[in-house]
């Protein structure tokens, strides 16, 4: 048998040894970076949980009380404008009775089938539907006082006639939902002009704005 030479065998042992060393070091860097992997990682994970920390802190008490005192003032900025809606007053309060108490007069002719007259008494500052309104027909009501304003004119049919003055007028409400025509302005105590205008082929009344009574002075 052929043997191999001694100076072959330390080659292939001293290649053999090189290549576990490799292998060992590449072991060892492989090793160094999964460490430093891990601190990297841990790192972020407690940046992270700082940034979410403070992401989620709960409020002060500072913070609760300036809150609590800006709602505060909104809500009490907002209460007179609140009462001033519920409340109504002054040409406010008149133009919505007059409103009402005409609408009650339409209702009574058209469910009775006959006429209904709504009675003003202009010196008096009242007015309420002829014979009064069942409980039934409406829960509008069936009387008005003019209070914090004025009745400046009061026009029937067209006519020229101012009836502000006048001891008693009558408007004509018709079972077929229609009505004499009426106008009425009112001067409140602030020099606001309002009125009310009865639309004749519907028997509703309307109001009307400056422009509208600038409008029907010319």
């Amino acid at each position: 048998m052929m043997r191999t030479p001694k100076f072959i065998l330390g080659r292939a042992a001293a290649s053999a040894a090189i290549r576990a060393s490799r292998r060992t070091l590449r072991c060892g860097e492989f090793q160094n970076h999964g460490v430093i992997s891990s601190a990297a990682a841990s790192r972020e994970g407690a940046a992270h949980c700082a940034r979410g920390g403070r992401a989620t802190r709960a409020f002060t008490l500072i913070e609760i009380m300036v809150v609590v005192a800006i709602m505060g003032i909104i809500l009490a900025a907002g209460v007179p404008s609140l009462y001033g809606f519920f409340h109504k007053s002054g040409i406010r309060k008149t133009l919505a009775d007059v409103q009402d108490t005409c609408r009650s007069a339409r209702q009574k002719a058209i469910i009775s089938g006959n006429p209904a007259d709504l009675v003003i008494h202009p010196r008096e500052g009242t007015m309420e539907v002829a014979g009064g309104v069942d409980s039934g027909y409406s829960g509008w009501a069936h009387s008005a006082k003019i209070e914090g304003t004025k009745l400046q004119a009061l026009k029937i049919n067209n006519s020229h006639e101012d009836l502000s003055q006048a001891d008693e007028v009558h408007v004509r409400f018709y079972p077929n939902g229609t009505c004499d025509e009426m106008i009425m302005i009112f001067m409140s105590d602030n020099n606001e002009m309002k009125g009310i205008s009865l639309e004749i082929t519907t028997a509703l009344p309307y109001i009307l704005t400056d422009k509208d009574i600038q409008a029907l002075a010319h």
